[in-house]
């Protein structure tokens, strides 16, 4: 038996200030170990897919989010693993982070997939699924836990046009099917509608390190090395967000301008961006901003050139809204201050001063 960790006391009619956008946000965090590639799930509620994750490396952690704002109901989640021989170790957490809530630890310890349903008010139990599980049957069930005795070896279809759009774990990708029984055969995880009916978010650049193939609309999350000259390093900038990602953003420049610039995308996330950072440039600015005024709540950026195996610091603000610093390779860190009006009733009001200059001007006088 299985042994599955779980805190059934959930969520409903509870407010809380967690996220702007979310007000019941689930953390789903994977370690995984070896063969991290053949592991992939998906989240979700009555056909609804919350969440879908792949294409994880060995010995990692990931990190993604759903919102459970609008769902109500029983939660699936299914557990695949491609080669079908369990999860070799890895482990899937959920919590709610705004309500410290743990949903539980889980698993695949053996075979190709395992769905469990939990949620609010729902006891935490493993799902049955009756099907062929023969898997060269042309009516193989890749989710089917016990065997009908209806394996079929030949998938013949009405030539009927009723798309539906299915997951295919075997290629990670969705593909549309003329009709149920197509889709059927294919051994896909089904999904309501037709696939060019549904958006999917992410970053559509086939050249970019980032590239979804899933992705039909680019959420302008794309994600492009750029390619150094002979006398210059290539720096990468990774900004690690906790909660309030979103309000969180930062530009480094040097003496000709903005090198590369930033912004949070959600909470608890990694994002990665790169510049190239030329010999000549030994010290550089970097502005670290808040959109609400209240630091980056444990948000930090870590600066480094890979090819030296090299940092050139780790940087966070921890109050107001901005904050400039100098830096480089051979350059102390130093605080910049900015000389204006620090008085936010004042008309000049400068959000980036930090020390009042005495300029402050309560009147507003126009031409």
């Amino acid at each position: 038996m299985r042994k599955i960790f779980f805190v059934a006391t959930l969520f409903y009619q509870i407010s809380t200030a967690y996220s702007q956008d979310c007000n019941i946000e689930v953390m789903s965090t994977l370690t995984t170990e070896s063969w991290g590639s053949e592991i992939s799930y998906i989240i979700s509620n009555d056909n609804e897919t919350l969440l879908l994750e792949n294409d994880f490396g060995d010995y990692e952690s990931y990190t993604s989010t759903f919102c459970l704002d609008n769902v109500s109901g029983c939660l699936v989640l299914n557990m695949v693993d491609s080669f079908g021989d369990g999860w070799n170790g890895a482990t899937l957490y959920l919590t709610v982070p705004s309500l410290g809530i743990s949903l539980g630890t889980f698993t695949l310890e053996e075979g190709t997939t395992q769905s469990l349903v939990f949620g609010t008010n729902c006891e935490i139990q493993e799902i049955i699924i009756e099907g062929c599980t023969d898997p060269i049957a042309s009516n193989f069930n890749l989710s089917a836990t016990i065997d009908n005795g209806f394996c079929e070896y030949d998938c013949l279809c009405d030539d009927l046009y009723e798309p539906v759009c299915g997951y295919d774990f075997i290629t990670q990708s969705y593909t549309s099917y003329n009709n149920l029984c197509e889709a059927e055969c294919a051994q896909a995880n089904l999904i309501t509608s037709d696939c060019d009916s549904l958006y999917f978010f992410g970053c559509t650049n086939i050249e970019a390190i980032n590239y979804n193939p899933n992705a039909t609309t680019d959420d302008g999350s794309c994600i492009v090395t750029p390619e150094c000259e002979e006398f210059q390093n290539l720096a990468e900038v990774s900004l690690i967000t906790e909660i309030w990602g979103g309000e969180v953003s930062f530009t480094i420049s040097n003496d000709v301008g903005i090198l590369v610039q930033g912004q949070g995308v959600s909470d608890y996330d990694t994002t990665s961006v790169y510049f190239c950072m030329t010999e000549s440039d030994e010290c550089l600015t970097l502005d670290m901003h808040d959109s609400f005024g209240d630091g980056w709540n444990g948000a930090f950026l870590d600066v480094s050139i890979p090819s030296q195996d090299l940092s050139l610091g780790t940087f966070t603000l921890e109050a107001g809204n901005h904050q400039a610093l100098s830096f480089g390779v051979d350059c102390e860190v130093v605080v910049i201050e900015t000389e204006g009006c620090t008085d936010s009733t004042a008309f000049n009001f400068n959000t980036n001063a930090t020390i009042d200059n005495g300029s402050c001007s309560y009147e507003c006088e126009c031409e």
